[in-house]
């Protein structure tokens, strides 16, 4: 049976790609299962509680981040006051020919997921804030990821003149904030045109873990009772 490749992708599946293609090529073309570890847990948990906080669904905070919200707690209630003009969860989709579609349109080629987004009220509708909860630690790629979700976001809203980014680092209690304006973000379009194809060009899928030491911690090593040889 010929092998079906994704013919879509995202920032997680990217993240996979870069780390090792030969584990993307395991979960997201043959698609064998990932074992969802406590870290994957608490994250889904936390994001969750978050969400419902804010939603006024519920009146705590996760258990896990009442003691390190930090400087993140009078933006949380901020969120929590406003509430009713804060997208949950929302999703920026573009085709092929990076024109903002439906996230589940059949031309799919590049898909985001937020966890909140708001128009700035002050802004008269020209500014758009994007908001990332994270869980562990602050990496170097999240400076990339704030980029592509400008970029994004431009695509959708061809009328807006400026997209805030924020990571929320809720075990840190801080956030990192970067501003776009038009012409910023859509310059590094071409860059994140390439990074995309790159992954869904792919058909070698070379193993990469074993050079930057990713295969101590991958499910599909057969260290760890997967398929994969290669560390």
């Amino acid at each position: 049976m010929a092998i079906k490749y994704p013919v879509a992708t995202s920032p997680s599946r990217m993240r996979t790609h870069d780390e090792c293609p030969k584990r993307y090529y395991f979960e997201n073309v043959l698609k064998l299962p990932q074992p969802e570890n406590e870290h994957m847990k608490r994250g889904t948990e936390v994001h969750k509680s978050l969400h419902m906080f804010v939603k006024k669904l519920s009146n705590s905070l996760p258990k896990g981040v009442r003691h390190t919200i930090g400087e993140l707690s009078e933006p949380l209630m901020w969120l929590r006051k406003h509430e009713n003009i804060v997208d949950i969860e929302p999703g920026l989709c573009a085709n092929p020919a990076w024109k903002s579609v439906d996230w589940f349109d059949k031309k799919a080629y590049f898909r985001v997921k937020l966890d909140a987004r708001y128009v700035d009220p002050q802004s008269d509708a020209s500014s758009v804030t994007i908001i990332d909860y994270k869980t562990g630690k602050q990496y170097p790629e999240h400076t990339q990821l704030m980029e592509d979700y400008g970029v994004m976001q431009f695509l959708e809203a061809p009328k807006i003149s400026e997209v805030v980014t924020e990571l929320w680092y809720v075990d840190q209690g801080r956030r990192t904030t970067a501003v776009y304006d038009r012409k910023a973000a859509l310059a590094r379009l071409p860059n994140l045109k390439k990074r995309v194809a790159a992954v869904l060009n792919d058909r070698k899928f070379q193993p990469m873990g074993v050079v930057n030491g990713k295969c101590a911690w991958c499910p599909h090593s057969k260290k760890r009772g997967g398929v994969c040889d290669a560390g």
